[in-house]
């Protein structure tokens, strides 16, 4: 029996009298990708940012690795919340770069800084990392020579150069123009292939089935279905799923089980 990267019981998330996430219960396994969807607003960014603690729980569990980032109303604290920040790397919609410093020596410092790796190895580690993310002519450019598209592959890059044990994208191309959000995707799509664990929150609904091996819906802060593309698409139950289907994929009818062809998002 595999044993989850991050293992989430019974979380909730209160701010005031409104509670944003209601008993989540979610597993992800070593070179899984999980794709959250749901409306606006139903606590899909919130359970990410609860996951490394940008947001502390409520109530619940949340392990990461071997590591408890949240148990008995306490979070990680000091080392272990320095732990848990490099385990989980995340990418924004916003586009967090250093302005003053070149790609590569964005990409270089977390391994310098957080690691301790020597300057010249952190250097060939964050090239290695920048042909990854398809950006290698673009080393020694400052982040305001670069489209969005290229600097969130700066700041995926960075991500990765912790050597992270999963990744989590809150709507990482929302800001980005149709063509820099196929290249986010791809490079996306890339890692997925390599086996990265990932869970992604995103309105792209075509490339959540075309890369995601589980779907999770969430509205009202509560899971309401879940399961592989090909299971949502032929025996969902679920009203929202459905209406998620209807309106953002298409079906191919010569595909095993009426699997999903995915369009364009809107």
């Amino acid at each position: 029996m595999k044993t989850p990267v991050i293992e989430i019981r019974d979380l909730h998330k209160t701010y005031g009298k409104s509670e944003v996430l209601r008993g989540v219960d979610l597993s992800i396994n070593s070179g899984e990708v999980m794709a959250i969807l749901g409306r606006s607003g139903g606590g899909k960014s919130t359970l990410l940012r609860c996951i490394n603690l940008l947001e502390t729980p409520t109530a619940g569990d949340i392990r990461v690795g071997e590591h408890l980032a949240f148990s008995g109303g306490k979070p990680a604290t000091g080392k272990n919340l320095v732990r848990l920040r490099r385990s989980v790397g995340m990418l924004f919609q916003g586009l967090n770069v250093f302005p003053h410093l070149s790609v590569v020596e964005n990409v270089a410092l977390p391994m310098v800084r957080s690691l301790g790796t020597d300057e010249s190895v952190a250097v060939k580690t964050a090239l290695d990392l920048l042909d990854k993310v398809k950006l290698t002519e673009k080393a020694l450019a400052m982040p305001s020579q670069l489209s969005g598209g290229q600097l969130q592959r700066v700041a995926l890059a960075r991500a990765l150069a912790l050597n992270p044990l999963a990744l989590l994208f809150d709507e990482p191309t929302s800001a980005l123009d149709p063509e820099s959000t196929l290249e986010v995707l791809q490079v996306m799509k890339d890692l997925s292939a390599d086996g990265m664990t990932m869970v992604i929150v995103t309105h792209e609904i075509g490339f959540a089935f075309d890369v995601a091996k589980t779907i999770v819906m969430i509205d009202e802060g509560i899971v309401v279905d879940s399961g592989s593309p090909a299971q949502l698409a032929s025996n969902s139950q679920h009203d929202l799923t459905k209406r998620f289907l209807r309106e953002h994929l298409q079906f191919d009818s010569s595909s095993p089980a009426g699997q999903p062809r995915p369009t364009r998002s809107r």
